[in-house]
């Protein structure tokens, strides 16, 4: 025991000589044990910390480990510290790396740490499938643009040359209604015209005049004879209080009266008298500028007729359902 006690106080002896060095060395050295030296001997050792920390930092959504002067992950792109949003592949519902299950809907989620890159896949592949609906979506819309609006916004003009004379008179203004009644009625008179000649497929409108006020049309026409030579021809019609519409009269091949002879028979003589008579009323109304038909409607006329639409052609609809009659 007395050996024991003795070589404890030498020990002692010794730690306090130690101690007694350490104080002598910093007296030397001018320095003091202060506060201020063990704040920045911790500071510096937080520092050493830190700095390998960084080194050893992982990516938040791939788990690969970023270098300390990479900023972005090398491996999935995301910048460091930021982590990519992640969802239940069941419900939708918004959840974090390492959970096995939904919160929301207890699915399983199947995400950690090293398959994070095949959330980020999934969710660009909905994304995508987003993006394809809205093109097929914008597609349809353009396609159905291109049938619907037109019809839409079309003009009087276009319709016209189509031959819709009933839409065309519904869109038409109040001005528009009567040169639009004009056209149709004779592109309907045409037809009966057309009927009388020997080659029918040799027909065309070369003017056209309308005398609402006397109830006179004068169609100017050319077409093949029996010899295949071109004729034209004036065609009178006028209107009909018992029919209730106007009707073929008689086909002037010039407008220079004609002389009776003594020679002629009653109906020679009768028919050279009803001829003249029809000169001098055509000859009085294709001199009106405002009967005649303008050149638009003279050339759809003809273009319906080369498209074999003309026979198709019915008198419109006008005043509360009432046929245009002129």
């Amino acid at each position: 025991m007395e050996e024991k006690e003795k070589i404890q106080e030498i020990e002692n002896e010794d730690v306090e000589k130690t101690d007694a060095e350490k104080l002598e060395v910093n007296e030397v050295k001018g320095e003091e044990p202060n506060q201020e030296n063990i704040e920045a001997q911790e500071v510096e050792s937080t520092e050493i910390e830190e700095k390998n920390s960084i080194k050893e930092q992982k990516c938040l959504n791939c788990g690969a480990t970023l270098k300390c002067e990479q900023e972005f992950c090398p491996k999935c792109g995301m910048k460091r510290g930021t982590q990519k949003k992640l969802y239940c592949p069941t419900c939708g519902e918004e959840v974090k790396v390492g959970q096995k299950f939904c919160p929301k809907c207890g699915g399983k989620t199947n995400i950690g740490v090293n398959n994070v890159m095949d959330s980020i896949i999934r969710t660009c592949k909905k994304n995508m499938k987003k993006i394809i609906i809205i093109l097929i979506v914008v597609a349809g819309l353009i396609i159905m643009g291109k049938q619907v609006l037109p019809k839409i916004f079309i003009s009087t003009d276009e319709l016209l040359e189509q031959g819709e004379y009933e839409k065309a008179y519904k869109k038409a203004s109040t001005k528009e209604k009567e040169d639009i009644e004009s056209e149709n009625l004779i592109a309907v008179l045409c037809n009966d015209v057309i009927e009388g000649y020997k080659d029918p497929s040799s027909f065309e409108l070369r003017d056209a005049w309308y005398d609402r006020d006397k109830k006179v049309v004068v169609l100017k026409t050319g077409g093949k004879n029996s010899y295949g030579g071109i004729v034209f021809s004036y065609d009178y019609f006028t209107y009909s209080e018992e029919e209730g519409k106007y009707e073929y009269y008689c086909s002037l091949s010039d407008l220079k009266k004609e002389e009776t002879s003594k020679y002629d028979d009653y109906e020679e003589t009768l028919e050279k008298i009803l001829k003249n008579a029809a000169r001098s009323v055509v000859s009085e109304v294709i001199n009106k500028n405002d009967c005649k038909l303008s050149n638009d409607s003279v050339k759809n006329i003809n273009r319906l007729f080369k498209e074999d639409k003309l026979e198709e052609i019915e008198l419109i609809k006008v005043n509360e359902g009432k046929t245009n009659k002129g």
